[in-house]
């Protein structure tokens, strides 16, 4: 009896989510968010930040890419928090990412070395950027959405031994 409650523990463990960044920066990294770090820059400054975001832009230079992000709040293991949404920020690494794969609208969560501020805009709008060294990224993948059937999709007649897809096994009745 022991070792099967040993045995369903040890199950339960095991199905722990694991974080989705490496844990050699985990440890290191703090969770901020951008408006915090805006507010005390230079406090801030050299450290590492565990972030979420939602892609708005990205941009290829010689000297690598930049992504333009709206924070998204991160738990301690990286998963994103939904609905709860901040300012924006940049981040930079010299690797080259592709916009076709890091497109607008996908979800990333990275650890950053916080570099400064730097100015820019949003529309006609000056804004000041955090900036961001990537450290470690992941890309989320992106959610696909699939919808309902047709309401006249369903059968009235349908048995569950039959293929659920097949719109009828036999003909309609004859008042149809």
């Amino acid at each position: 009896m022991r070792n099967f409650i040993l045995i369903i523990v040890f199950a339960f463990l095991m199905a722990c989510a694991p974080a989705v960044l490496k844990k050699d920066f985990l440890t290191e990294a703090a969770l901020s968010s951008p408006s915090k770090i805006k507010a005390t820059p230079e406090a801030s400054k050299g450290k590492l930040f565990i972030l979420g975001g939602l892609i708005i832009n990205v941009k290829n230079k010689e000297e690598g890419s930049t992504i333009e992000a709206l924070y998204i709040a991160t738990d301690e293991k990286g998963y994103l928090k939904e609905g709860q949404f901040g300012t924006r920020f940049i981040a930079k690494t010299k690797e080259f990412l592709d916009p076709v794969i890091y497109k607008s609208g996908r979800n990333i969560t990275l650890i950053g070395e916080f570099t400064g501020l730097e100015k820019g805009k949003i529309g006609e709008m000056e804004y000041e950027y955090p900036v961001f060294e990537i450290k470690d990224l992941y890309l989320w993948p992106e959610e696909k959405v699939h919808p309902l059937p047709p309401p006249w999709w369903y059968d009235p007649w349908y048995y569950p031994w039959y293929d659920p897809w097949w719109r009828y096994r036999y003909p309609p009745p004859y008042w149809w």
